[in-house]
């Protein structure tokens, strides 16, 4: 899905998370719950089930973690909201410190796997907080030109 903005409020402008990485991740979630209901019922010792118990949570916790949020802007500021669509970080436009192009997964190690490691860091002027624009979120050229007519002069240009 592409961005868009807001019917409601016409200042605010969504990118929502990719759909194919939600899909993914739910379908991870569902193998998961699968395997820990196949390890309850499955006879073993006492040990084992807690091994399998703690593999499957960590699983479970990298899973939701990798969730892609939606990042919102609007007249406040710009805010990213995680899963179930709570608040997990909103930066003012007065906060804004700079606009960073980065790399994620390791940079040449991503692209060496030919995936799109490129990401937009928008970081607070004491670098506490930030939020990440990443290749599963659609229209970056679109959340440049949001930044740079809110007055970002430290945003990139659109082309890099």
């Amino acid at each position: 899905m592409s961005s868009f903005r807001d019917p409601k409020n016409p200042d605010c402008v969504r990118f929502p998370g990719s759909l194919l990485t939600k899909t993914l991740i739910c379908s991870g979630l569902f193998v998961v719950a699968l395997v820990g209901i196949m390890a309850v019922i499955v006879d073993s010792n006492w040990a084992s089930r807690v091994i399998d118990a703690a593999v499957l949570a960590v699983v479970a916790v990298l899973l939701l973690n990798w969730w892609p949020g939606e990042i919102i802007t609007d007249q406040i500021g710009i805010r990213l909201n995680g899963l179930l669509g709570r608040e997990k970080t909103r930066i003012p436009w007065k906060d804004v410190g700079e606009v960073v192009p980065a790399m994620e997964l390791g940079g040449s190690f991503g692209t060496s796997l030919s995936l799109r490691t490129d990401t937009l860091e928008i970081r607070s002027l004491e670098s506490k907080l930030r939020i990440v624009h990443t290749p599963r979120h659609p229209d970056r050229n679109r959340l440049l030109h949001e930044i740079k007519m809110r007055g970002i002069q430290s945003a990139p240009t659109a082309g890099g």
